[in-house]
């Protein structure tokens, strides 16, 4: 029979693929993104020259979130190799595993979210 401790390990590892997966994939999106950037010349017609000026801004503005969202899963991934995952950083309560499942980074419970997201409006 597993104990506890087995199963949290396994638990723990399964996290961290899915994070290392986000990470991945999110900073592959980056990449793309700054490529794309990336001013590839003067265009003769200045309306197709808008346009692409137009999805550059874009593209960087994607490729700057992106780079934030691999901050926070970073953040996560760190937070679990010191043993403090799962735990509101507000309350210090327990973090529900719904919400976990469902927000993989969160660093706080609902409840204290909630507020947070209160006060930052």
């Amino acid at each position: 029979m597993e104990t506890l401790t087995q199963i949290q390990a396994q638990e723990t590892d399964q996290y961290l693929e899915k994070l290392t997966g986000m990470l991945a994939t999110l900073r592959a999106k980056t990449v793309k993104f700054r490529q794309q950037s990336v001013s590839p010349g003067k265009d003769p017609d200045r309306g197709v020259e808008l346009q692409e000026n137009s999805n550059r801004e874009q593209a960087a503005r994607i490729a700057g979130i992106a780079c934030s969202e691999a901050k926070e899963i970073e953040d996560a991934m760190r937070r679990i190799y010191r043993g403090v995952d799962g735990i509101c950083e507000c309350c210090d309560e327990p973090i529900s595993p719904a919400r976990l499942a469902a927000v993989p980074c969160a660093r706080f419970c609902v409840g204290c979210q909630a507020t947070h997201e209160k006060i930052a409006a």
